[in-house]
């Protein structure tokens, strides 16, 4: 029994109101033990409706799945947008709230409710960060802070002005390696081609043991156990109409051409209000598919069906489309094989 200052008129005695806390827990005792606790048994999913049901049977829900979002390119007057739809407009992602036909200005739109605000534009970097393509370093010319050169193999940035200042040095930092075409053995210095019975395309592995390069052994396990092979290329600047971008030649294996492992970069994307770019991907001049950029997507999607065979000598090309995009530059390309034989 729970003593209470309003029923006796007096102070608590210390017995009293250790008495008090004693019941309480008691009860709280009591009532927790009475609880039962239900798990998840189930979740069902059908269409845009969530089920749960407890292990014991309760069914919680349906519960209305939020609609995703579907991605509308870059703002456009005079376009029908629906509710959830995102476009992008200079600079920023919107997400539309209202069903409706676009007027000639966002800006007017945005304040009559049908769009909101979903990521909002960075800040602007910093120019003097920009790097000025100047192309092959030359002894005479006088480079600014972020002129970018090519210079024995490497990609190199100017930290300062300066002229006469071979990179590497204090006046450059190094930006990484080019890689162009297809390495070949024979451009290897150090490498035994004899003693070794290395051929090109094989992927190296330098062994202490014995103190030589030597062709890594493919992995073993299911599928036969073939390698893959990687080609990565670099082309700098932006493509001319029809132009080749990329080049791999096969060595003596023939090889499958693995466009879900593939990827394409470019460091400049197409326009916000341009359209969709596509370089063909050819083998030995037979189109077996494309590489596709989406405006302001700096990454290419392979649109490739299966896996195009390489015979060996077989040659792999990237073109650039007809006419050429006003904007797409500096583009990476990395592909990938699996060596079936």
């Amino acid at each position: 029994m729970i003593v209470l200052w309003k029923n006796v008129q007096r102070p608590l005695t210390p017995q009293e109101a250790d008495g008090n806390f004693e019941d309480l827990d008691g009860r709280l005792a009591q009532l927790e033990s009475g609880l039962a606790v239900e798990g998840i048994g189930e979740i069902t999913v059908e269409g845009d409706v969530m089920t749960i049901i407890g292990d014991r049977g309760t069914q919680y829900g349906a519960f209305q799945l939020p609609a995703p979002l579907e991605h509308a390119g870059g703002w456009q007057p005079e376009s029908a947008y629906g509710v959830r739809d995102v476009v992008g407009h200079d600079g920023a992602s919107y997400y539309c709230l209202q069903n409706h036909t676009s007027s000639a200005d966002f800006d007017a739109d945005l304040a009559d409710g049908k769009w909101a605000l979903l990521a909002d534009r960075g800040e602007d970097g910093d120019p003097a960060q920009a790097i000025a393509w100047r192309g092959d370093w030359d002894v005479a010319t006088a480079y600014v802070q972020g002129d970018g050169v090519a210079h024995n193999g490497k990609l190199y940035v100017a930290l300062t002005a300066t002229t006469g200042s071979e990179p590497p040095s204090e006046y450059w930092e190094a930006l990484g390696d080019i890689v162009s075409g297809t390495p070949k053995l024979g451009d290897l210095a150090d490498v035994d081609l004899e003693s070794n019975g290395l051929f090109d395309g094989d992927i190296l592995v330098y062994d202490e043991a014995s103190g030589a390069w030597v062709a890594a052994e493919p992995p073993s396990g299911g599928g036969g156990g073939a390698a893959t092979v990687e080609f990565s290329s670099t082309f700098l600047g932006k493509p001319t109409a029809g132009g080749l971008v990329a080049q791999y030649v096969a060595a003596a294996d023939w090889l499958e051409l693995l466009a879900a492992e593939s990827s394409a970069y470019a460091n400049t994307p197409v326009g916000a209000g341009g359209s969709t770019v596509s370089f063909d991907v050819l083998v030995d001049d037979t189109v077996v598919g494309t590489i596709d950029f989406a405006p302001e997507s700096k990454w290419g999607s392979f649109n490739v069906s299966g896996f195009p065979t390489v015979q060996p000598s077989g040659v792999v090309q990237v073109v650039a489309p007809d006419p050429a995009d006003p904007d797409l530059a500096d583009i990476s390309v990395t592909l990938r094989f699996f060596r079936t034989a």
